[in-house]
């Protein structure tokens, strides 16, 4: 089974991955997977403290396989030097031995399904931040990682069964959020030109802090809610 929900932003809200708040989740294995659609957020001082090291350990001690795509408020530079291992048919960051970063523009399989991620998104809030340490500019996509997603897809012709990112299509952000800072972002406008070229079944995202499902539009806003994808 693989579950996915929104931003969790690290110790905030990490906690509805209980087995109090997700009861469901008590009756999956490693073999499941829950994933976070960007703001995992627990790796987020320059190095590990005591709380991350908790959260961590937490995690591991859950039932299920712990993934996460990177959204706009994280430490890339914490992320970025994760060493990067194979998993299902892709490459992922292997945070522990149950928490896994899924990359951009990586196409991963699971239970014959394939599935494109691509973390990210502009900070609305960023002029209230620093630069290196409450925000980073690798937030938005390189040349290269843009590149490397269009490339992925094209190799698979086009073809996913499911889309799971931090921000989404413009078209999507506005059936459900009235804030016109959300369609300012390069990630958006990126994700407008994967949305028009590509075959897929559901999309699901976060940034928005909303839980918003229109399956007959093939989009998902997550949040709060814990919807099973497979």
């Amino acid at each position: 089974m693989w579950v996915n929900t929104g931003d969790k932003h690290g110790e905030h809200s990490m906690h509805l991955l209980s087995s109090k708040r997700y009861p469901e989740g008590k009756d999956l294995t490693k073999n499941d997977i829950v994933c976070i659609t960007g703001d995992f957020g627990v790796l987020w001082r320059p190095s590990q403290t005591k709380e991350e090291k908790y959260w961590i350990d937490w995690l591991n001690d859950r039932p299920f396989t712990v993934c996460f795509i990177d959204g706009n408020h994280e430490n890339f530079e914490r992320l970025n030097a994760i060493d990067e291992e194979d998993f299902l048919e892709g490459r992922a960051g292997q945070v522990s031995d149950n928490i896994y970063h899924l990359k951009r523009g990586q196409i991963y399989t699971y239970q014959g399904k394939k599935i494109f991620c691509f973390g990210g998104a502009a900070s609305h809030d960023k002029a209230y931040r620093i630069e290196g340490i409450t925000w980073w500019k690798e937030e938005e996509p390189s040349y290269s990682e843009v590149d490397f997603a269009l490339c992925n897809l094209k190799k698979h012709n086009n073809m996913v069964d499911y889309v799971i990112t931090h921000t989404a299509p413009k078209a999507f952000i506005s059936q459900i959020s009235a804030f016109d800072n959300y369609l300012k972002c390069q990630t958006a406008e990126f994700l407008d030109n994967v949305v028009e070229r590509i075959q897929f079944d559901q999309w699901f995202f976060g940034h928005m802090h909303v839980d918003h499902h229109a399956p007959e539009y093939k989009y998902n806003a997550l949040y709060n809610d814990f919807v099973r994808m497979i």
